[in-house]
């Protein structure tokens, strides 16, 4: 599914979440940016994904997998080192603050697999929120995304 970076994000609602916008949506036929990210960037979000006792970046968990459009690998994983476990990429979504305002950003966890092997580049204010994300204070993404759908939802929507 595409959504270009910075929209508001719908994925499979029948509204837009004001206060979340689109990260790494990626999918053929869609150009994104292109250029190799610092591993310190790399690292840092994948330390975001793999979480801890405080944070859990993880919303939205699949029953299935999106598999990457781009090539042909149908088990994209990688080694969590913190929790000494392999985490599958395609099924759920990462949440994270921004550092900008009282907004979040959603990508699908399959960004780490883009940033790895296709180049994908997110937009800059997003790598901010990367590095200024604090993996010492609590946070987790799924409360997040059910308090704005409960408040979203609560909405007359005509």
């Amino acid at each position: 599914m595409y959504f270009e970076d910075l929209t508001n994000y719908t994925y499979d609602l029948p509204f837009f979440l004001n206060e979340v916008k689109c990260i790494g949506w990626l999918e053929k036929g869609y150009k994104f940016e292109q250029k190799p990210l610092s591993i310190f960037h790399f690292e840092k979000l994948k330390s975001i994904y793999c979480g801890n006792d405080l944070v859990d970046s993880i919303a939205n968990q699949a029953r299935g997998y999106h598999y990457c459009d781009f090539c042909n690998e149908d088990d994209p994983k990688f080694l969590c080192e913190t929790i000494n476990r392999f985490k599958w990429l395609g099924s759920n979504e990462i949440w994270i603050p921004s550092v900008i305002d009282n907004s979040y950003y959603a990508a699908p966890s399959l960004i780490i697999h883009y940033i790895e092997k296709h180049s994908y580049s997110p937009p800059q204010e997003y790598l901010d929120a990367v590095l200024n994300f604090n993996l010492n204070v609590k946070f987790n993404a799924q409360e997040v995304s059910n308090k704005l759908m409960k408040q979203y939802s609560n909405l007359d929507l005509k």
